[in-house]
């Protein structure tokens, strides 16, 4: 997801997946997605806590 703002125009999310993208224009859409990426950065983990569950995840799963 990519939430686009601009001074002139209104702003808009772009959305993409293996096989599609969307660029949402309608402002209602454009707001929620914009409170779900709030919701889910607020909730996320610091660079430094996610590496710190990466690094042994990687290791075990890591094929020799």
């Amino acid at each position: 997801m990519l939430l686009m703002q601009f001074t002139d125009s209104p702003a808009v999310v772009y959305t993409e997946s293996a096989y599609s993208g969307q660029l949402v224009e309608e402002p209602l859409l454009v707001e929620q997605y914009g409170a779900a990426y709030d919701w889910a950065r607020a909730a996320a983990l610091s660079p430094e806590a996610s590496l710190r569950r990466i690094v042994p995840a990687a290791k075990e799963f890591a094929t020799p």
